[in-house]
């Protein structure tokens, strides 16, 4: 079993808007990767907290996670088209 690797390049390919959810702390997953693979991306947005893999799960991050997702999908499927 081997976990899913980024494949370089991905990023600049996607043509819709990407929020990329960082927790700064992460121990599980490199939050600088997370945040230059968003940048790539013409569309990519990164919301970043500071906090550890799983505390985004746990209130009152998670409330805050939620919030911030939500913004991100009125912005960009209810607003109209520019």
């Amino acid at each position: 079993f081997g976990l899913p690797r980024y494949r370089p390049g991905t990023a600049e390919q996607l043509k819709m808007p990407l929020l990329v959810s960082v927790a700064g702390h992460d121990l599980e997953a490199s939050p600088a990767f997370a945040v230059e693979v968003a940048e790539q991306a013409p569309q990519g947005e990164v919301q970043q907290y500071a906090a550890g893999h799983f505390d985004v799960y746990l209130e009152p991050l998670r409330s805050q996670v939620i919030a911030d997702q939500i913004a991100f999908l009125s912005k960009h499927l209810l607003e109209p088209q520019r």
